[in-house]
């Protein structure tokens, strides 16, 4: 189940709309054990196509978590 989906808009200048920025935050749960990692599948909402898919992630950080969430921030490009 995806927990949340956020979108917000930044308004200025004379046009109004100057920049965008939407994240979402996806749920991941535990589908099994590899070698070195941990493999989460996303659990997207009904009727929704998953975004990320499948996930890995290090066993040495995860540890033994059965879930985990991830936030995705499409910002404006700028790093």
């Amino acid at each position: 189940m995806v927990v949340g989906f956020e979108t917000e808009f930044a308004f200025g200048g004379s046009s109004g709309l100057n920049d965008r920025t939407m994240k979402k935050t996806i749920r991941f749960k535990k589908e099994k054990d590899t070698k070195n990692t941990v493999r989460f599948m996303e659990e997207p909402d009904d009727g929704q196509p998953p975004v990320v898919g499948t996930l890995y992630i290090q066993k040495w950080f995860v540890k033994d978590r059965n879930q985990v969430v991830v936030t995705i921030d499409l910002g404006d490009d700028t790093f």
